[in-house]
Formats: C-alpha cells, structure tokens, sequence
C-alpha cells in the first residue's frame, strides 16, 4: 500500500512539472501538451504542487489504526465473554428442563406399572393416575 502511495505522488509531482501550452483557435480555448499548429498560443507555467510530509501524516495514521483496532478487539472481547454467559445460561436452561422432562416420564412409567398390578378395585383410580401422569410428561417433554 505505502509503494503504492509512492508512486502515485512521485508521478503526480512528475506531472505538475509539465508545461501545458493554451491554444486560441477560432476564438475557442484548447489546452494541450505541445505547442499550437495554427493560431494564437500562450504558455502556462503549472506551479509544483506543495511537499508534503508523509511520515508526519502516516505516524498519526498508524497510531490512529492502532488505537481504534484496540478498540474493535475489546468489544470483541466483550461480546464473545457475552455470548459464552448466555451459552452457558441455555445450557443449564435445557439441562434442567430435560431433568424435569425425565422426572415426569419416570412417573409416567411408575403409574403405568401401577396400573399393570393393580387389583380390579384399584385399576380405575390407577388408571386415573397414569393418565394425569402421562399428560405431565408430554407438557414437559415438548419439543
């Protein structure tokens, strides 16, 4: 980038160095390079542009960019930590969730197994149980 920027000030302070000649023909300006053919022509001196100082200039830049890359990494830094905390949070989240979900299919089990060995008395009010049961586990276990 730094040669590129070199060599576009080395070839435009070539260029002001130019003379540029203005042409009258007709009654009509032209501007060229080379001298008139036919008409009334005058020379324009084209002053060299200013010098610059480059190093000036860059030193600010590149502590600019230093500064403000500085600054970029921070935030990144800082929204990294941030997405890491709410990782974290949707994973204790789903753990617990899949806890409960466990928990409601085990009871689901248990009153199914209940009903399996209740006694005709029974087998109504257990039957009654396992229902309840199952529709707590399929509240808990949505997907």
């Amino acid at each position: 980038m730094r040669i590129l920027v070199t060599l576009m000030f080395f070839a435009s302070a070539t260029a002001g160095a130019q003379t540029i000649y203005k042409c009258t023909v007709d009654g009509k300006p032209t501007y060229s390079d080379t001298p008139c053919q036919a008409g009334t022509s005058a020379v324009i001196d084209v002053p060299r542009p200013p010098q610059v100082d480059t190093s000036l200039d860059t030193s600010l830049e590149l502590a600019r960019r230093e500064k403000l890359s500085a600054q970029m990494e921070k935030e990144r830094h800082k929204r990294e930590a941030q997405d890491e905390r709410e990782q974290e949070r949707s994973a204790r989240a789903a753990n617990a969730q899949s806890k409960k979900c466990d928990a409601a299919r085990l009871k689901q089990k248990e009153a199914e197994q209940a009903v399996n060995d209740a006694s005709i008395k029974k087998y109504e009010h257990a039957q009654a149980i396992a229902a309840r049961a199952a529709d707590a586990a399929s509240l808990e276990c949505k997907q």
